[in-house]
């Protein structure tokens, strides 16, 4: 079993990549548009 250390140490070197922030950026914009569209066809 991996202990925390390990998927922080992890999660530190995924970081470093930058695919973590564009992935968090993609989910937050796709959330934000589904809100609007969810907001204007529920009115």
């Amino acid at each position: 079993m991996q202990s925390l250390n390990d998927f922080i140490n992890e999660y530190t070197t995924q970081s470093r990549k930058g695919q973590i922030q564009k992935a968090y950026k993609g989910i937050m914009t796709f959330m934000s548009e589904l809100k609007n569209y969810m907001v204007g066809r529920h009115r």
